[in-house]
């Protein structure tokens, strides 16, 4: 934990708590996000046929949002927003009470194996991991009984807790906008529209 000792030795700070812990103790001017973002509990599926989830996502792509080098990804290896009419479906035979539109999952270096993004706890519910958990349980569910590709799968691992998106926002000397990152003068990002599809290519 952070303490006046170290915060009173240390001539500068570097604050990765996640939750502007020392910037908070030092005085900093700080806001409370009056619409946080949901949190995530992240969680994993093993046993999952990818070139079954590949195929699906060839034959309707209308139902993703799909890379423009979609075609040149391996062929074990997925990458997932989407399932829309699925989703749908569930939804309205009251399997999916998720507010969300869509799946989304990755697939991760062990084989057969997906990585899970689909969960959303409100940042104000009362019990968030209880409703986490809940969640992982119904998604966990809804993807052997309706998503291609996951017919023999199972619920692999948990993440250890929630991910919390935000708690508080420095108030800085500058607050960095959208604008700043694309247009700013002195900027050191390079666009993600204008990489080669060379660095999607299969060896």
């Amino acid at each position: 934990p952070v303490t006046d000792a170290m915060l009173g030795a240390a001539k500068q700070i570097v604050d990765a708590s996640g939750s502007a812990v020392a910037a908070r103790m030092l005085g900093s001017e700080i806001h409370a996000p009056s619409e946080p973002q949901p949190m995530s509990w992240l969680f994993t599926m093993a046993g999952v046929e990818p070139r079954t989830v590949r195929d699906f996502q060839l034959a309707r792509p209308e139902q993703f949002v799909l890379h423009p080098a979609f075609d040149l990804l391996r062929e074990d290896y997925v990458a997932v927003s989407g399932f829309f009419e699925i989703v749908a479906e569930g939804k309205a035979a009251g399997e999916f009470s998720i507010p969300r539109d869509r799946l989304l999952f990755f697939s991760t270096p062990r084989p057969g194996e997906v990585l899970v993004n689909t969960t959303r706890i409100p940042a104000n519910h009362p019990v968030p991991h209880q409703e986490g958990l809940r969640q992982i349980s119904e998604l966990a569910t809804f993807l052997i009984n309706r998503v291609p590709g996951f017919a023999r799968a199972r619920l692999g691992r948990i993440a250890d807790d929630i991910g919390e998106r935000e708690s508080f926002r420095l108030q800085g000397r500058q607050t960095l906008s959208v604008e700043d990152i694309v247009e700013f003068s002195s900027a050191r990002g390079w666009p993600a529209r204008k990489f080669s599809r060379r660095c999607f290519a299969r060896e």
